[in-house]
């Protein structure tokens, strides 16, 4: 099969009727050859150019894009047992319009779940208490979710100094 028309970079490869002047036509003279006729447009495999505008060399792409981070989502505050940490959400290209954190501790070398919520702090408890912490951010838009995971913190200490905590943690081990 020869094809006579040349490619137009982002359609379909194989073009129908690049002349317009034999089986394909949107819009045909009334009573004319291809209103009275089969005509490849009004093909039920084909659809209107409005529809599948890259396909006929249209500018009106489908291209999802979903959130992208570019920066890892970051923790702040101190490490301390009742003491608020603060999540920075990292930066995200596509425009998120809602994030999702994920909180967990470091556990026997597993990451274990211990809040899922839509603020951005988190309080940790007796249970976090000589455990690292991590967020996962889920940033989603329309065309979809990714998420982001920070780098984890240090061993959450008491309610005391971080030294005497990091000390005890020492002499345990």
């Amino acid at each position: 099969m020869q094809y006579d028309c040349g490619s137009i970079a982002g359609t379909i490869v194989q073009n129908y009727d690049c002349g317009r002047d034999d089986y394909y036509n949107p819009a045909p003279a009334a009573d004319s050859y291809l209103a009275t006729h089969w005509n490849t447009y009004d093909s039920a495999f084909m659809a209107t150019c409005e529809r599948i505008a890259p396909a006929c060399g249209g500018s009106e792409l489908w291209i999802l894009a979903p959130p992208v981070a570019t920066t890892a989502p970051s923790i702040g505050g101190r490490l301390r047992r009742g003491t608020r940490l603060q999540t920075n959400n990292g930066t995200w290209l596509n425009q998120p319009a809602a994030y999702v954190r994920t909180w967990q501790r470091l556990t026997r070398n597993r990451w274990v779940t211990v809040s899922a919520t839509e603020a951005a702090h988190y309080t940790p408890t007796a249970r976090d208490l000589g455990h690292r912490l991590r967020v996962i951010v889920a940033a989603e838009n329309a065309d979809g979710v990714t998420a982001s995971v920070s780098a984890p913190t240090a061993p959450i200490a008491a309610v005391g100094t971080a030294r005497s905590t990091t000390r005890k943690q020492r002499s345990h081990r």
